[in-house]
């Protein structure tokens, strides 16, 4: 029997993981680092440059999702994936259960991007209070 298209392409992504060594670091080309293409995005998305939902068009997993909220098992993933995730989180919705799952796999993936995004966030918190402090002063003069 084949494998399941969706567990074949977690394979795939699992072994292209291994062969490549994730880079948080500036490349030496124009390819910002990590870090700091997360504070330029959380800027786009406060400036509505950028959205910040995110979207995927995929018939078997919409079709696996709908299927697991109409037979009641969607809340009991979302829930699983909150305590392996050590969140007090108790996921209500699709998108809510959603979130929690690709935090998840994310997780599993490469952990460190959490930290990353972490170092994004207040790398753009920054260079934002920096801004407002800068607008005051000229405000002001």
């Amino acid at each position: 029997m084949a494998d399941d298209p969706l567990d074949e392409l977690a394979n795939q992504a699992n072994r292209k993981r291994h062969e490549q060594e994730p880079t948080t670091t500036d490349t030496g080309d124009d390819t910002p680092a990590l870090e700091e293409a997360i504070a330029d995005a959380y800027a786009a998305i406060d400036d509505g440059e950028a959205n910040e939902h995110l979207t995927t068009r995929d018939r078997n997993l919409s079709a696996l999702f709908g299927g697991l909220d109409e037979s009641g098992q969607l809340a009991a993933l979302g829930k699983q994936a909150a305590h392996e995730l050590e969140r007090d989180a108790d996921p209500e919705t699709q998108a809510e259960t959603l979130r929690m799952l690709l935090r998840y796999a994310i997780a599993e993936l490469d952990d460190d991007l959490f930290s990353d995004l972490a170092d994004g966030l207040k790398a753009y918190e920054k260079a934002k209070a920096k801004r407002a402090a800068e607008q005051v002063s000229e405000d002001t003069l």
